[in-house]
């Protein structure tokens, strides 16, 4: 069997840790399975450097898309691979497309975030395609992210299945709280809340800086890059909390786990998700969550976080109520509900059934 896998863009986030962990499982049980990306947005990421293919190599202009999109009909016109996965809106519509030049390869196509959050153009073509059965299968991430398409065509909506993603384990280490604090260079004395996330308008990591002016005792440790960067460094000078905030860009391997054993609080203020990765590596480290009230949030995390509104003073609360919190099993038994094993199990039932 061979199975085409896309995303968007070759860099470190949910869709693409997913696919890679796909495309490695895949491989181990002998299936001939490549890695495509539409663009290269970090050169540097290269998780199965033997199997993955970069389309497009420059800026993300219409000439880069026409390029990336004609290079990729080549490779299924003349490999005719048995099914194609999407992992991103664009990858979805590229894996549909593809069915023209090889009509008997399977599609799959899978929803990361709710539907509202598709462009309009994107969301029509998916329409379109989960309708008329272009997609054989269409794997939503949460049962949040099946809910959004309740107005959908019912031809759509039963074609879709619900398989959690998994999160890789993260990189061993036998650092402690203390030397994972020295690792990011933490001020003594503060209460060490964190944001782990790309630094975009739906993150919200302004709320968890504005966080600050309440709470005198608290120190900010942000990692992530994004097109936000800037305006978030502006805010932080605005609200004279430079010397509570920390940027550090964009962490991998140990220093992901370190980030993890150096905070008090995972924040997550997120306007809106599909699955929220982070939750469970927070989870499986045995770290408090405070989380915007988001259907998808309660489904992944349950009674082992805390929920409010994006209300300071309610967060404020939670907060205190996480930080008093021992019960770090509870949070680690949680995180194992998202095994590779299952979700693996769900894609390979997609390009078999």
């Amino acid at each position: 069997m061979k199975v085409f896998l896309i995303c968007n863009r070759q860099g470190v986030g949910g869709a693409t840790l997913n696919a890679a962990l796909i495309c490695s499982e895949f491989s181990n049980s002998g299936i001939d399975t490549k890695i495509f990306f539409i663009q290269e947005r970090d050169a540097t990421f290269k998780p199965q450097p033997e199997r993955q293919i970069t389309l497009h190599r420059g800026t993300a202009t219409t000439a880069g898309w026409a390029k990336a999109f004609f290079s990729f009909m080549r490779y299924v016109w003349r490999e005719k691979p048995d099914a194609i996965i999407g992992f991103t809106p664009a990858a979805n519509i590229f894996a549909g497309l593809s069915r023209c030049v090889s009509w008997s390869t399977r599609c799959i196509a899978t929803q990361r975030n709710p539907s509202t959050e598709q462009s309009a153009a994107g969301a029509l073509c998916d329409k379109l395609f989960g309708t008329i059965g272009v997609y054989k299968r269409n794997i939503a991430v949460s049962h949040a992210v099946k809910d959004s398409f309740f107005s959908y065509p019912v031809s759509y909506r039963r074609r879709i299945s619900v398989v959690h993603n998994a999160t890789p384990s993260l990189a061993y280490t036998e650092a402690s709280k203390s030397h994972s604090r020295l690792r990011y260079e933490l001020p003594e004395g503060y209460l060490i809340l964190g944001c782990i996330a790309r630094l975009h308008p739906q993150k919200n990591i302004g709320f968890a800086i504005e966080l600050l002016t309440f709470m005198p005792n608290a120190f900010l440790l942000i990692c992530g890059g994004g097109p936000e960067e800037s305006k978030l460094k502006d805010m932080v000078a605005r609200l004279q909390v430079g010397c509570r905030v920390k940027f550090v860009g964009e962490v991998h391997g140990v220093a992901i786990t370190e980030f993890y054993r150096a905070i008090d609080v995972l924040l997550f203020p997120s306007h809106y998700e599909g699955f929220g990765r982070t939750l469970v590596e927070a989870l499986s480290q045995g770290v408090p969550i405070v989380s915007n009230e988001l259907p998808v949030a309660k489904e992944v995390a349950g009674d082992a976080a805390w929920f409010a509104p994006l209300e300071h003073s309610q967060w404020l609360a939670k907060i205190e109520q996480a930080v008093g919190d021992k019960d770090v099993q509870k949070r680690v038994q949680r995180s194992k509900l998202y095994s590779t094993e299952k979700m693996v199990k769900g894609y390979m039932e997609a390009i078999s059934s």
